[in-house]
């Protein structure tokens, strides 16, 4: 860190100015990439999908007028999926690129990326979310599923049930597989369910009057359990998102949370305050004009960020498709141990702001205790001290917090939500506060914060002398001026060594350059005449 700053110095000292940022909210190289696979997806639609289908269908239909080849359902099988083969290869010869196109959208089936792996709407379709989204029927589906299969062949039924119970029983495969197919999967699912009750009720109608007390009983306890089964998900997920929608169209306030969860409101907050409180710059739609600087934050919210802030975006909703230098990049700055190293990856892709909350760059699993993104969220860049789990882990120097927000009991649409809370940091040089004590003297500075939300952060930053006595502390924050409408530092700075300390004003001026502060001298006033005496 220390050789890039120098670096960094002698160029300013060159130019005097500093160098171009090199924010990339899409590479250019990925952005042409993209639309190369939109321009061969459109091509394959409008020459193979759409019009060679309908051949498709009309070749089939001339060739089994053959007798030789249409003379049983085997032949006719075959010869269907001779020319859809002889199709798809002639569409792979006519379009270039396809196949590598065709080879990308089959790696969200097999999840090469491990990126897919941090998406939740590949996952596999959770039991809880099946039944929540689906009611608990979903869970008897494919008995349903197979009695409506086994009437068909017995009854000898035309193609159309086969044609609908080969489409239910395909989704079904994908939802379980990856959840984003339920929506689809959910159509089918009622068209099943629909046929079995239509087939069911007159059924059970017509034998309800033969039956004795006892089998009436149990039938009358078979339709309530069913009804229970509907019942469970109506009351879980339904009835609180009708409760959630009739709200908003009563109460404004409700109504500006939108269909966001949680976190993603603190968010799209966080985002807008942004929007007004950070400068404009250039190329925040714009992949081909280099921005003045540039923003991070989880790749889960960065559309959301980008469209609320009108800033550029160094990883967003695209993962690796959307520029995997920076999706890796973000990810190291994450999980990162030393500040020094998070901040040379920030100033590589130009980010001044950070937005960080306890995902990170994104993944449900928790980070460790020293790594930067526990330190922005969970110790809000103060030093902590070492406990049976977690390291000594020193204050950050180069990041100060400028807006926080807690989500204060809101519920989701089903239940009370889990407590979130988000963090935009800004990166600034920090001033270098250098003073004396006595030798190998422990020396503190405090700092206490607090948010627009009436939330109190107390910092704290340790160094510790060296052999002559002289101690340096590299301090975030201001103290003579406000540096955000959303965070506040109350009063100035406490530098304490052991058995002296001081009051400090810090200004803005050396906070943003990253110039020298004369500290407190906390040395006894025998160590301060004897270095007077001394020279």
């Amino acid at each position: 860190s220390r050789a890039i700053d120098e670096a960094g110095e002698k160029k300013m000292a060159v130019a005097d100015r500093p160098p171009p940022p090199r924010a990339t909210p899409l590479s250019n190289a990925h952005v042409d990439a993209i639309a190369r696979d939109l321009d061969v997806m459109a091509s394959a639609t409008a020459i193979f999908f759409s019009p060679a289908s309908s051949m498709a269908l009309l070749g089939a239909a001339l060739v089994w007028r053959i007798p030789a080849v249409g003379d049983g359902p085997a032949r006719r099988v075959g010869a269907a999926v001779a020319i859809g083969a002889a199709g798809l290869g002639g569409a792979l010869l006519a379009i270039p690129g396809l196949l590598d196109v065709l080879d990308v959208a089959a790696g969200w089936f097999s999840k090469q990326e491990a990126f897919q792996q941090e998406v939740a709407e590949l996952q596999p379709f959770h039991p809880s979310v099946a039944a929540s989204r689906l009611t608990l029927l979903v869970f008897a589906c494919p008995l349903v599923w197979a009695a409506l299969a086994w009437k068909s062949l017995r009854e000898r039924a035309s193609a159309d049930r086969f044609v609908l119970l080969g489409m239910a029983a395909a989704f079904f495969g994908l939802a379980a597989l990856q959840r984003r197919f339920g929506n689809s999967f959910s159509v089918f699912y009622v068209l099943v369910y629909g046929w079995a009750f239509a087939v069911a009720v007159p059924a059970a109608r017509a034998g309800f009057r033969r039956m004795g007390w006892l089998r009436r009983s149990l039938s009358i306890a078979l339709a309530g359990l069913l009804g229970l089964l509907v019942l469970d998900s109506l009351l879980a997920f339904h009835v609180p998102r009708q409760d959630t929608l009739s709200r908003a169209r009563r109460e404004p306030v409700v109504a500006a949370r939108g269909p966001l969860g949680v976190r993603h409101r603190l968010f799209d907050a966080g985002a807008r305050w942004l929007a007004t409180a950070s400068p404009p710059t250039q190329g925040w739609l714009d992949p081909q004009v280099a921005p003045a600087y540039a923003v991070l934050c989880s790749w889960d919210a960065g559309h959301m960020v980008r469209y609320r802030a009108q800033r550029p975006l160094v990883q967003d909703n695209f993962g690796v498709y959307g520029g995997r230098e920076n999706y890796e990049a973000a990810g190291r700055y994450y999980e990162a141990r030393d500040e020094a190293v998070a901040v040379a990856i920030l100033r590589d892709m130009g980010v001044r702001y950070v937005l960080a909350d306890r995902q990170g760059t994104g993944r449900a699993e928790p980070y460790a205790a020293d790594t930067m993104t526990y330190r922005l969220a969970h110790a809000f860049g103060s030093a902590l001290d070492a406990t049976a789990g977690r390291p000594e882990t020193p204050a950050l120097r180069h990041h100060r917090l400028i807006w926080h927000q807690r989500s204060q009991g809101e519920r989701t649409m089903a239940a009370e939500p889990p407590g979130f809370a988000l963090g935009i940091w800004e990166r600034v040089e920090g001033a270098r506060v250098v003073g004396f004590a006595a030798p190998g003297e422990r020396v503190e500075a405090r700092l206490r914060l607090e948010t627009s939300q009436g939330r109190v952060h107390r910092l704290r930053s340790v160094a510790r002398s060296d052999a002559a006595g002289r101690y340096e502390l590299i301090l975030p924050y201001p103290t003579d001026v406000r540096f955000s409408d959303a965070v506040e530092a109350v009063g100035p700075w406490q530098i304490d060594g052991e058995s002296r300390g001081a009051r400090l004003e810090l200004p803005e001026a050396a906070v943003q350059a990253g110039s020298e502060v004369a500290g407190p001298d906390l040395r006894g006033v025998a160590d301060q005449a004897e270095r007077r005496i001394g020279g």
